[in-house]
Formats: C-alpha cells, sequence, structure tokens
C-alpha cells in the first residue's frame, strides 16, 4: 500500500521524502531543471521526461564528520531507487551540516 501511494506521488515529492527521512535534512531546496534538458536524445520517448533532472541544496547533521565527496554519496545512495527508475541526473550544489550553516 504505501508503495502504490509514493508511486502516485511526484518524482519531486519522493525525492523530499525520502532525503527528509532518511538524511534527516533539517533544510532542502530542489529544483527540477528538466525543462533545460528536455531535447537531449537521452530524454525522447521517456514518459517521465518532465522530472528527470534536479538541482539540490541540503543542510543534514548526518553529513558531519564526511568528504563531499562522501556526502554526496549517500545523497546518490538514498536515491537509488529514483535513479533506477528513471531519475538522470542530480546535481548537488550544497551539502552542509547546520554547524557549517551556523559559520557562514
Amino acid at each position: 500500500m504505501i508503495k502504490r501511494l509514493l508511486h502516485n506521488m511526484s518524482r519531486h515529492d519522493r525525492i523530499f521524502n525520502t532525503l527528509s527521512k532518511e538524511l534527516e535534512a533539517r533544510n532542502i531546496e530542489l529544483y527540477n531543471d528538466s525543462y533545460k534538458h528536455a531535447h537531449h536524445a537521452a530524454m525522447k520517448g521517456l514518459e517521465e521526461k518532465n522530472e528527470t533532472h534536479f538541482r539540490l541544496n541540503i543542510i543534514s547533521p548526518k553529513f558531519t564528520g564526511l568528504t563531499r565527496v562522501a556526502r554526496h554519496r549517500l545523497v546518490y545512495s538514498s536515491l537509488k531507487d529514483e535513479f533506477e527508475n528513471g531519475l538522470h541526473a542530480l546535481q548537488i550544489t550544497s551539502a552542509k551540516t547546520p554547524q557549517e550553516l551556523e559559520k557562514q
């Protein structure tokens, strides 16, 4: 039942919910940039081409002690199901801890 409900959600909402839950994210800014890539050959014929490319800024305490690469890997592994089912690209522009945000 839960999987069916999640499937009916937009990919944007599924990504947002997954990151909120799995990474205990305190702030998520998720932008759908799919329109910028709709004309690419790889996107032709896809049913969900309007939700294939996203850009992300995220604050999570789970990033504490992790390198930038490890943080990105954690995000990507959290979204494994989405990547296996049509998510083509996720640009992580910022992945910080709450402490790093306070220092700014």
